[in-house]
């Protein structure tokens, strides 16, 4: 073991933000691949191209969630325990969270009210009525029966759930706090013995009692351990942890496990515990250097996981009343899926850099600013 003081420890590593980035791609993959299927559902050979680690893709939230709890302990390391300094964290992670949500969520109302007249999808909500109250708590992500009209925001949902949580925790004093998360963990477990796990909360009582917190849980744990300089041989760990998650993922392609909580979590919680708190102490212990563009994939990663869905919506559309039919996903052979991925993959890339430098970057220097004043 090597250790190091806290005040050695950088203000920001790049190994995170590169993590972030993976995570995004993952479920960028997971929803390139549906989607693929989707428009190619009338030719076997065409679907059976889009099988293989894709079909896991969805584990990026996991890996999402873990990192989350490991940058939520990181930045607060040297955070003062009163009621300003819990309020100045939970106002931080609301402007975070929310500016960016609103205007994708705000597009997906507007696809749907452009559609069927409503701001919601048929299939989520019986009338005008019921859209309204839906859109409601789509926008302030309050859990509900159906995910929110931009689907993706059910894990946004847990994730204002870790911080309400976690920001109770930051009135304890610093070292207590592996003792507070344990208890949570503890009361996690025990209400997933009585509430059975949804695939996505759909109340209080079923966030409450997700054994998804367990991965945030375990993010802290590890985020615990790199700012009290304890680096248990982090380049082993990183190597196992990355090693475990790429078999995990091809282990279960073809598996829907997507859908069943507790297996999503017991499956890839150990494998990318491992590879954040490894990765990370390996950049705080080494001169080593994540490469440039994924750090740079990483910091646009949140724009990534919120407007990629938009696009491909968008692109299927287009390409069914555009593009020739023996280029269409669908054609035989592999040159129509080829070359939908690389439109796919370089539009979504594309759009989020653009929702990040003028969207989401603006938004969090104005909030930035507000917090100062205030």
């Amino acid at each position: 073991m090597t250790k190091a003081p806290a005040i050695a420890l950088p203000q920001r590593l790049d190994t995170i933000q590169a993590l972030r980035g993976i995570a995004a791609l993952l479920v960028l993959f997971f929803h390139l691949a549906a989607f693929q299927r989707q428009m190619a559902e009338g030719n076997p050979a065409d679907v059976t191209l889009t099988r293989g680690l894709w079909d896991n893709g969805w584990a990026g939230v996991d890996l999402f969630f873990v990192i989350s709890g490991f940058i939520m302990v990181y930045v607060t390391r040297q955070s003062g325990r009163s009621f300003e300094d819990v309020r100045r964290f939970l106002t931080s992670r609301i402007t975070r969270i929310y500016p960016l949500w609103w205007v994708c969520a705000g597009i997906m109302a507007l696809y749907f009210f452009m559609t069927y007249g409503m701001p919601a999808a048929p299939d989520r909500v019986s009338g005008p009525d019921e859209a309204f109250r839906f859109a409601v708590k789509s926008f302030l992500l309050i859990p509900q029966d159906v995910p929110p009209m931009l689907g993706l925001g059910w894990t946004l949902i847990h994730e204002m759930f870790f911080y309400i949580i976690f920001a109770g925790l930051l009135f304890l004093p610093r070292r207590v706090l592996p003792i507070g998360l344990l208890i949570w963990a503890i009361i996690t477990l025990t209400g997933a013995v009585f509430v059975t796990p949804a695939a996505y909360a759909r109340n209080a009582l079923e966030l409450l009692a997700s054994p998804l917190s367990l991965e945030f849980i375990a993010g802290g744990f590890a985020g615990y351990l790199v700012t009290t300089g304890r680096f248990y041989a982090p380049k082993i760990l990183a190597t196992i942890g990355g090693l475990l998650a790429v078999i995990s993922l091809a282990a279960f392609s073809g598996f829907n496990i997507g859908s069943y909580t507790t297996n999503r979590v017991a499956v890839f919680l150990v494998p990318f515990v491992l590879l954040t708190y490894g990765w990370a102490s390996h950049e705080i212990n080494s001169s080593a250097k994540t490469p440039l563009w994924l750090v740079k994939l990483g910091d646009w990663s949140y724009s990534l996981y919120l407007t990629h869905y938009i696009v491909l919506v968008a692109l299927r559309r287009l390409y069914r009343s555009a593009v020739p039919e023996g280029l269409n996903v669908g054609a035989p052979g592999v040159w129509d899926n080829l070359i939908f991925a690389i439109i796919a993959l370089s539009l979504s890339i594309l759009t989020s850099a653009i929702f990040y430098n003028f969207v989401e970057r603006p938004s969090l220097r104005i909030f930035k600013s507000l917090r100062r004043t205030t």
